[in-house]
């Protein structure tokens, strides 16, 4: 797990359980493999999140919409 930081953490817990635990308007699962934090998105383009600090998440095809939805109705 990457932390805003830039420092990483080793969870025992899988991406469902913390998902489960982090299930307000903040965070949204984007991929099978990320959950991000919308206060550190700067921009949604052509199926990816861009993160303030230049990364880019993944966006699945299948959650390309609820994506989409959930950015902009929190922005």
């Amino acid at each position: 797990m990457h932390l805003s930081n830039g420092s990483q953490e080793l969870s025992s817990k899988n991406l469902a359980y913390l998902e489960d635990i982090l299930s307000d308007k903040s965070f949204f699962r984007s991929h099978r493999s990320y959950l991000v934090n919308r206060y550190h998105i700067k921009a949604l383009i052509e199926g990816h999140f861009v993160l303030k600090n230049g990364n880019e998440i993944p966006i699945s095809r299948r959650k390309e919409t609820q994506a989409k939805t959930w950015f902009f109705s929190c922005v």
